[in-house]
């Protein structure tokens, strides 16, 4: 469990990133002046930037006490510098500078900390095969394996019209929203996001990709919206300056089929706007989508303003966060972090004497969530907010 020490820790990179990226930068170029050379003019400059995202995932790792996401972040690197045909000894040089400038900086209880995380991201470097996912996530014998492959291959052709084509031959032959949703769009962008680490497909290709996914999604939500309503209601939403909506909005999608009204606000919404909804609307469920690590504070301080919006009177009380199966907080232990960082979360906390709790579960309402942090790489943390 994170410590005071380490959130002081983590709050001090990220208010000094930009000073501290510079300074790793330049004992960098000092100690291997041979990287102007190779790199050429401006190198410099796109070294300190890649070292202010290094700290900003070093950062989040440290706050939530969780070295594996830091890990994480170096294998995910590493793939890209080898993509780009850089020398890892480069990207290990810089963490090793990284590591004594900041020993340096901050104070000398801090160093162990530091140490023991840059330290544990150096020794993947000794694991040569330790990188991120190399296979295609879409392999014969998975479900609509087929149709998967000929919609990527219309979209990496830019061949919008092929694509729409084949969604709509397969609604025409029964296949199910949820099906073309978790087997063809998930899995293609899964493909198309490992396809960009490895450098074989453009940004302009990638949102390319994305905006024709997007696009064919509107274009089922006439079948969508014609679920049987529960009468429940649920927000989704992306946390300020997380831009990867996508996941989210299926999700919203799928909440939908199984007749919630959703609000689904997108990306970039500020933790005070999602509060606000939550609360304006009365809403059983909220679902708050992550997909950059570095953006998970900001998922404290969502559900501490829902908390606060949602039941002012007990605002300190204790609060529970039911995470869908399979979800990736589980894995990385952000739930416990979370809980711990808002003195609990998700709005379980004890109704006012003479209330009768409403259940609004996951599983009283009967919904198979598994996906939640599956869909497009994102993050889904879920709770619910409403009393009887």
């Amino acid at each position: 469990m994170a410590t005071e020490a380490f959130v002081d820790i983590a709050d001090f990179l990220n208010y000094k990133r930009t000073s501290l990226a510079e300074a790793i930068t330049a004992r960098q170029y000092e100690h291997y002046p041979e990287l102007a050379q190779r790199y050429g003019e401006g190198s410099r400059a796109r070294c300190a930037e890649d070292t202010a995202f290094h700290l900003s995932y070093l950062s989040t790792a440290i706050a939530t006490d969780h070295p594996v996401i830091f890990i994480d972040y170096i294998n995910w690197a590493k793939t890209l510098f080898l993509s780009y045909q850089l020398r890892l000894e480069d990207l290990a040089n810089s963490l090793h500078c990284m590591r004594d400038v900041l020993c340096e900086q901050l104070p000398g209880e801090a160093a162990p900390i530091i140490t023991s995380y840059i330290d544990g991201s150096l020794q993947t470097f000794e694991r040569e095969h330790e990188h991120f996912q190399s296979d295609s996530f879409i392999q014969p014998g998975q479900p609509h394996a087929r149709l998967a492959q000929r919609y990527l291959n219309a979209l990496l052709n830019h061949d919008r019209r092929s694509a729409s084509q084949h969604i709509a031959e397969a609604l025409a032959q029964g296949i199910g929203v949820k099906d073309l949703y978790l087997h063809v769009f998930q899995a293609c962008q899964f493909e198309i996001g490992r396809l960009w680490h490895l450098r074989k497909v453009s940004n302009p290709q990638e949102h390319f990709c994305t905006a024709v996914t997007q696009s064919l999604i509107a274009q089922m939500y006439p079948a969508i919206f014609a679920a049987p309503r529960r009468g429940r209601t649920a927000v989704v939403a992306c946390v300020g300056g997380e831009l990867h909506e996508l996941g989210a909005r299926m999700v919203a999608d799928f909440l939908e089929l199984d007749g919630w009204d959703t609000l689904y606000l997108g990306a970039n919404t500020p933790s005070a706007g999602i509060a606000q909804t939550v609360a304006q609307h009365n809403a059983n469920l909220l679902c708050i989508s992550v997909t950059m690590s570095f953006h998970v504070p900001l998922v404290a301080e969502t559900i501490r303003l829902v908390r606060a919006a949602c039941c002012p009177a007990r605002a300190d009380s204790g609060w529970r966060l039911p995470v869908p199966p399979g979800a990736r907080p589980v894995a990385y232990g952000w739930r416990r972090w979370i809980c711990t960082r808002c003195r609990g979360c998700g709005c379980a906390c004890q109704p006012p004497p003479g209330t009768v709790r409403k259940p609004c579960s996951l599983r009283t309402a009967r919904l198979s969530l598994p996906w939640c942090a599956m869909l497009a790489g994102d993050l889904l943390l879920c709770c619910t907010t409403r009393w009887a």
